[in-house]
């Protein structure tokens, strides 16, 4: 389980942008049931405002709607009621007029800035080469990639 650098999304494979959607249902299921995504790689996101992991979703959600990526609107619901049950249990509810203005939040420059840094972009560079190397990735997705994110970017 991982969030891709936030830099990487408009870029992502198809598969990994679909992969990223189920990991955020299962992170916003967790985080409503035990307050905790519980795995390593995801838990920084405890360290932010819920406002940051609202607009990381945003970030996927529009991306997905460009590709043209249906998203079933019970599972879109079911995420932000998680959400909204984390943000409770935070005791950061929002004024009812205000919660799906939530999902629209633009945080500018960054959302989850010292944890998703150039340091964690090459992380995520690196898993998706890996991932090119064993066949994961098609050719021209990880092509894509590599001119947005390899060499000396």
């Amino acid at each position: 389980m991982r969030l891709w650098h936030r830099d990487m999304i408009p870029y992502l494979p198809k598969m990994q942008l679909m992969g990223q959607w189920r990991e955020l249902c299962c992170i916003g299921s967790n985080l409503a049931a035990q307050h905790t995504p519980n795995h390593i790689l995801v838990n920084p996101i405890l360290d932010y405002p819920p406002a940051h992991f609202e607009a990381y979703c945003n970030l996927v959600i529009h991306e997905m709607i460009k590709r043209g990526i249906n998203i079933q609107e019970p599972t879109l619901r079911d995420l932000k009621d998680n959400v909204r049950a984390w943000r409770l249990y935070l005791g950061q509810e929002l004024p009812f007029d205000q919660i799906d203005r939530s999902w629209e939040l633009e945080l500018g420059e960054p959302v989850y800035g010292d944890w998703h840094n150039k340091r964690y972009l090459k992380q995520c560079y690196y898993n998706l080469e890996e991932k090119y190397d064993r066949g994961g990735i098609p050719n021209d997705e990880w092509l894509i990639i590599f001119a947005n994110f390899g060499g000396d970017n």
